[in-house]
């Protein structure tokens, strides 16, 4: 039995240690199949983006490093600005870096924002210069969103490129912020009313191009305090379903970015409904109860914390906390129904320039390679342990529950549970100062014990009960069924 045991452990070994790799430089990637179904493993890779330093950036490297992090969708940004300059005057030049992605194997999630300068609003301050500007016709953005889909839809008939596939598309990207979609003319209702039309008519649009296309409705914060509130944006008073209640159904998942920068996602002491499992319900309920929709999935379009100093936005943690906020906010989004996750950022995209920079979970180019972050290293492990594994709740130690009624959240055990075929997988974590607690091992099962950088530990043992000592940092227990 301990010959066995040991066997199946060293297999388990060799699968995490191939997964924490870290790729070198890679000038050529063979073409891989892109996921054929949404999971909740995705990136702000930013391949695409405009803003990257080219001089300064490999992007196959890039792509490598993210692939071997386990990355299976990127959200890529696409600037009507950029690609329609003039009207009717289409630019293809995102083909390239369109079809690098693709050929990494990364599923894309593609956001259709700014306005080019002869499509803006009058009313939009700044309008010639801020391309931050609602369309003044929102069939003009329609458009845009269906010559981006036709081109990018796989059908193979678009180009020599072969049509690589976009499957997703998010109208705009938090219109809620007034910076991202200023009032018109001073009018918030006129702003908000603006946005429902483009929505409904870009979901139109984006349909009869794409049928089996998944159309986003624009990532919006939640429980933000410095800015319009993504609950009151969308249904308040003068609300955008208010006053276009098509644009209720003119989504297929709601995009949601529940920052908390400063705290960890289920940091005790926090009134229940702002820790980011609060959020989740909150969003759930209003949007199957509020809205009329019980059928709209829920993605995290973004999500981070910063372990380099950005701005008063995003204040500096330690490379370990933003490690261990990741997985426990990854952990704690699947186990409450999210379907997609997007972590802001793999690699700042922004050169610098941008208060989110210090999200990145790997540093600038060192002309070879771009090094890890702790980060990095706890998203390769939580995708290397828990891909193809299905939430299925809590397990016995867990001792925290949700109680919207108490006034602070307090410290307690977090043990989450998966299953994958024959194995059971065990996230656990304990909030506060640490703790000792006695877990109980299945019987005729293989164990192996995982910290969040994916290396394996040796708990003491008696008979089937571990003995774990509990911590601000996740750990993994892996149980497989005996060869």
């Amino acid at each position: 039995m301990f010959k066995q045991y040991v066997r199946v452990c060293a297999l388990f070994i060799a699968i995490i240690s191939v997964a924490v790799l870290i790729p070198s430089r890679a000038a050529h990637v063979a073409p891989t199949a892109q996921p054929s179904a949404i999971t909740p493993w995705g990136m702000n890779v930013y391949l695409t983006k405009n803003d990257r330093d080219q001089t300064n950036d490999n992007l196959n490297v890039l792509a490598a490093t993210a692939r071997n992090a386990g990355v299976q969708w990127t959200l890529e940004e696409f600037p009507w600005d950029l690609i329609e300059p003039n009207n009717n005057d289409w630019r293809t030049t995102y083909d390239a870096d369109i079809k690098l992605v693709t050929d990494n194997g990364f599923g894309i999630i593609g956001m259709l924002l700014t306005s080019p300068r002869w499509a803006r609003d009058a009313g939009c301050p700044n309008r010639i210069s801020n391309y931050w500007c609602p369309p003044a016709d929102v069939n003009e953005y329609a458009q845009f969103a269906a010559w981006m889909v036709e081109r990018y839809d796989g059908d193979g008939v678009a180009d020599a490129l072969g049509s690589p596939r976009i499957a997703a598309w998010q109208i705009w990207n938090e219109p809620n912020d007034v910076e991202l979609w200023p009032r018109l003319n001073g009018n918030e209702a006129a702003r908000r009313a603006r946005y429902g039309d483009m929505a409904v008519a870009a979901y139109s649009a984006i349909k009869a191009a794409d049928q089996s296309a998944t159309v986003i409705l624009g990532g919006v914060y939640i429980f933000d305090g410095s800015r319009s509130d993504g609950f009151d944006f969308l249904n308040g008073a003068n609300g955008v379903f208010q006053q276009v209640p098509a644009a209720k159904n003119a989504f297929d998942v709601w995009g949601i970015h529940p920052y908390m920068p400063t705290v960890a996602p289920d940091q005790p002491g926090l009134f229940p409904s702002v820790t980011l499992e609060g959020r989740l319900i909150n969003a759930r309920n209003w949007l199957s109860n509020d809205v009329g929709r019980p059928d709209a999935p829920i993605w995290i379009t973004e999500i981070g914390w910063c372990s380099v100093v950005g701005s008063t936005s995003c204040p500096q943690k330690t490379e370990a906390e933003q490690a261990q906020y990741l997985i426990r906010s990854f952990v704690i989004a699947q186990q409450r129904g999210i379907q997609h996750i997007n972590w802001l950022q793999m690699e700042d995209a922004f050169n610098n320039n941008h208060l989110w920079s210090g999200a990145a979970i790997i540093k600038n180019f060192n002309g070879s390679d771009y090094d890890p972050k702790t980060a990095y290293h706890a998203y390769q492990t939580l995708v290397s342990v828990l891909n193809n594994a299905t939430p299925i709740g809590t397990g016995a130690l867990n001792k925290h529950t949700y109680n919207p009624k108490i006034s602070q959240t307090p410290a307690a055990v977090y043990d989450y549970r998966y299953v994958r075929d024959t194995t059971d997988i065990a996230v656990l974590w304990k909030t506060g100062a640490s703790q000792t607690v006695k877990f109980a091992l299945a019987p005729r099962k293989q164990w192996l014990f995982l910290t969040r950088a994916g290396q394996t530990f040796t708990p003491s043992i008696n008979g089937t009960t571990a003995t774990l000592t509990l911590s601000e940092d996740p750990i993994f227990v892996v149980q497989q069924a005996a060869p």
